[in-house]
């Protein structure tokens, strides 16, 4: 019988490739993600001395791009900064991940009053939803979800929609070479047991 139950969880790690089921969002969190594996923090950056620097992927080594429209921006202190898209009657552009992430989170404040957050991978919507996010900067986004970009459209009164976006945190998932030392080792485990 344990014999039967292991191979059945086998079975399932096999089929989902250890990938998290179960989608969920954060909406108006002060915190963000309980934990994460990277942070992208726009304050530690070498763009303080040019703050209307635009930015596309000199993150990509965090493992972050972005669309056209995101420019850099001095916080009120040197040591603080955020991107910002400030182009009249243009969407903000998008926010790519060099490798599909399982939860991420990022500061969002704009004019709003709401801003839809969608998700996708490659080019399909996984998830959106439409939270108030005008007013104190606070952090959005996905957990249990598998995705490689996000989309924001804001819902602003006339065209001016103005965003800003700050502490990327994120969790990406595990390279398929991950997966395969994990199912090599796990029979390993199993007959350890007995």
């Amino acid at each position: 019988m344990r014999y039967h139950a292991h191979r059945g969880l086998l079975l399932v790690f096999v089929l989902g490739m250890g990938l998290p089921v179960g989608a969920a969002t954060i909406s108006g969190s002060a915190t963000g993600l309980s934990s994460h594996q990277t942070l992208v923090d726009f304050g530690n950056n070498d763009y303080s001395l040019n703050p209307v620097t635009q930015i596309t992927d000199q993150y990509a080594d965090q493992g972050v791009t972005f669309g056209d429209t995101w420019y850099y921006r001095d916080g009120e202190t040197a040591a603080q900064g955020y991107l910002q898209h400030t182009t009249t009657g243009v969407q903000p552009g998008p926010i790519y991940f060099e490798q599909p992430v399982t939860d991420v989170a990022l500061v969002i404040t704009n004019n709003g009053p709401t801003t839809t957050i969608a998700s996708y991978l490659d080019g399909g919507l996984v998830e959106s939803f439409t939270p108030a996010t005008s007013g104190s900067p606070l952090y959005y986004g996905f957990t249990n979800t598998n995705i490689d970009e996000i989309r924001l459209t804001v819902h602003a009164v006339g065209t001016n929609y103005n965003t800003a976006i700050d502490n990327i945190q994120l969790v990406a998932i595990p390279e398929p070479a991950t997966a395969v030392m994990v199912l090599a080792g796990l029979p390993w485990l199993l007959i350890r047991r007995r």
